[in-house]
């Protein structure tokens, strides 16, 4: 059985608003988009290392999102996307709170990992939707996963 991966010095970022303790240097992407009701930026840290992935999210929502939907919706409509493009199946969910915010943890399994768990965190502060992911096929990774997601510090707005 291989080795868990050891989870490296604390990541922080100042434009992410967060701190997590990834494996190695995390991959960023950075995406902008228009929809209806005004600018998205998302933004993306990311480390896969075998069947192990980790990755955080950050979506700068449009002002008038949170005013129309409700944090509620938000969450709902976030976590309709997420079990969508995922294919999950065998979703758990139960409440999340972060320091008086909501959120949401979804259990699957994604459609194009069978046999492989993925969790997912869904954090809603204020216009900030942080999505964390954490994936893996063995007990063996499963600790390493457990620890990133624990690790996981975020600003307040």
């Amino acid at each position: 059985m291989p080795a868990s991966p050891a989870l490296a010095a604390r990541f922080a970022s100042r434009d992410g608003g967060f701190r997590a303790a990834f494996p190695a240097a995390p991959r960023f992407d950075d995406e902008r988009k228009t929809t209806l009701l005004g600018s998205l930026r998302s933004r993306g840290w990311e480390v896969a290392e075998g069947s192990l992935w980790l990755r955080l999210e950050r979506h700068d929502l449009p002002a008038l999102a949170p005013l129309l939907l409700g944090e509620r919706g938000l969450l709902e409509r976030a976590k309709r996307g997420l079990v969508e493009d995922a294919a999950a199946r065998n979703v758990r969910e139960e409440p999340l709170e972060f320091h008086g915010h909501p959120g949401l943890r979804l259990r699957y399994e994604p459609g194009a990992h069978p046999g492989e768990q993925e969790e997912a965190h869904l954090l809603l502060l204020g216009r900030r939707l942080y999505v964390v992911f954490a994936r893996c096929a063995d007990a063996s990774e499963h600790a390493a996963a457990q620890r990133f997601l624990d690790s996981i510090e975020l600003d307040e707005p």
